[in-house]
């Protein structure tokens, strides 16, 4: 799998994630739901979208190599 398709994959199990979690504070609202989101689900975006960029930067780095080796 390449590194565009590993970021595509990721992003899009965010979204999954992101959808489940919102179905599920419909039946879970305490203070625990809340803090779960606070310190687990509340950076995972922003997260998600720094590491697709990492990886952009990776497969650019893996193309110099391979064009190095040639």
């Amino acid at each position: 799998m390449s590194t565009k398709e590993q970021s595509a994959a990721l992003a899009h199990s965010c979204g999954r994630l992101m959808e489940q979690w919102h179905d599920t504070r419909a039946y879970w609202q305490d203070a625990r739901s809340a803090a779960f989101e606070r310190d687990y689900l509340a950076a995972l975006p922003d997260r998600i979208n720094k590491a697709g960029m990492l990886l952009e930067e990776l497969d650019a780095m893996l193309a110099k190599i391979r064009s190095a080796c040639e």
